[in-house]
Order: C-alpha cells, then sequence, then structure tokens
C-alpha cells in the first residue's frame, strides 16, 4: 500500500516524462531464473519499477531477446532504451552457454549483442541490502501522512519484484538473524534491484585512476648529483640561481 503506486501518478500523456531517467537491472541465470528490472528515475530521486522479466529455462540469447523486447514494447516509455543496465559483475567473465551463443562470447557479450548496454553494478552484498532498506524506508506523522517517502516504488504490474520484496527474510535464525538476506527462497529481483540501488547510489565499478605524483627516485638523484657538483637546482623548467 505503500510502494506499490499507479502509473497514472506519475505519466504525463500516458508516457514517463522525457526528463526521467530510464534504466534497468539484470539477474542472469541459466537454472536459475533472470530477471530484468525496467527503472524509472525522476530529476529529484524516485526510482519506479515499471516493468519486469522473470524467466528461467531459455538461451541467454533468448533471455536477451526477451528483454529487448519488453523495452521496446513498453507502453510507458515509448521503447526508449535504458541509459545503463547495472548488472552482476559475474556475466562479463561468465562464458555464454552452448545453444544459439557462440562460445567464444560472454554472457554481458550477448545481452549487448541486442543494443543493452550492461555496465558493472557493485556486488556487495551486505552494503547493498542496507542501502536498499534505506531506499524502501517510509515513516507516517501523527496526522497520517508520510513524513518520510520512499524513493523506490513500483507499479502493479511487478507481481514478480512484490513477491520476493514480500518473502524476503534475514538470513540466520529468529534469534540469531544475520545482516545478509537469505537466499534459500527466490531471491533474483532482489538481487538486481540491490544491484540497481548499489549503482544508483555508488556507481559501478572503477579502475584504478591515475595520479599525479610531484617527484620520483630518479629526479631526486638527479638533484642530489648536481647539488653535490655545485650546480644550479631546476624547477619548473627555470634555473635557479643560489
Amino acid at each position: 500500500k505503500i510502494h506499490q503506486i499507479e502509473p497514472e501518478e506519475i505519466l504525463e500523456g500516458g508516457r514517463i516524462p522525457e526528463s526521467w531517467k530510464i534504466e534497468g537491472s539484470l539477474d542472469y541465470g541459466e537454472a536459475s531464473p533472470t530477471s530484468f528490472g525496467l527503472w524509472a528515475t525522476s530529476p529529484d530521486g524516485l526510482s519506479v519499477r515499471i516493468d519486469e522479466y522473470y524467466r528461467s529455462g531459455l538461451w541467454v540469447s533468448e533471455h536477451a531477446g526477451n528483454i529487448a523486447a519488453l523495452i521496446e514494447n513498453n507502453p510507458y516509455t515509448s521503447g526508449r532504451r535504458p541509459l545503463r543496465v547495472w548488472a552482476d559483475p559475474a556475466i562479463f567473465h561468465t562464458r555464454a552457454a552452448a545453444g544459439m551463443a557462440a562460445m567464444n562470447r560472454m554472457v554481458s557479450d550477448v545481452f549487448r549483442s541486442v543494443g543493452l548496454n550492461v555496465v558493472r553494478s557493485n556486488n556487495d552484498r551486505l552494503t547493498g541490502w542496507r542501502f536498499l532498506k534505506n531506499q524502501l524506508a517510509w515513516k507516517k506523522g501523527d496526522d497520517g501522512e508520510l513524513d518520510v517517502k520512499p524513493s523506490i516504488r513500483y507499479f502493479p504490474g511487478c507481481s514478480d519484484f512484490e513477491r520476493e520484496m514480500t518473502n524476503a527474510t534475514y538470513a540466520g535464525t529468529e534469534d540469531n538473524p544475520k545482516e545478509d538476506m537469505d537466499t534459500n527462497g527466490e531471491d533474483h529481483s532482489c538481487d538486481e534491484t540491490r544491484y540497481f540501488v548499489m549503482g544508483r547510489s555508488l556507481g559501478h565499478i572503477k579502475k584504478k585512476e591515475d595520479f599525479f605524483v610531484g617527484t620520483t627516485f630518479e629526479k631526486e638523484v638527479a638533484k642530489l648529483r648536481r647539488s653535490r657538483l655545485g650546480r644550479p637546482a631546476k624547477k619548473r623548467g627555470l634555473v635557479v640561481v643560489a
């Protein structure tokens, strides 16, 4: 009742406003289900799950094609492609299974071949669940109105998301709960939502950036040699006379 939102509450002219950002989230599975969420995020940070895909028992190329078709035919976006699809980093080094996909390609390559810009999200589970709970958090005031509104909502058609979120429980026991989520039940929609939240909040895994080092060992040796020989030191290309 708090998190589910009717499409009419945010649509303009029957469509998601152009100012809203469209993104996706993906948890790929072979024997287990593949789950995909299509998200629209407003300029002020409200993210709404507007559509989803949840199927198992298909080749990766079939999943990719089905998801691409879902995006193209979504009635709320006029087929706008997501800017990016936040995904488990594992698909970038997991080879595609046999069948309709070439064996020398990674799972990520197959999804990219249908125009989906899959990017690595952060797969830190405990941090991810904390971020997700914070995004789902809400609080009512004494007047019954929401003082704190959730940043994550969903359209009524996203039944798999609703089912998994409703049934999500802590790992461990009732007397000794753990911060991680119990993975014995279905958690694929929960996982890809976590990828989305972590991607949206923290960004994808970045490569180490180069940084400027003010000096080097070789420069210091050259400076010492010049000093011993009584030669003037060099500073920013100018000769400094002592």
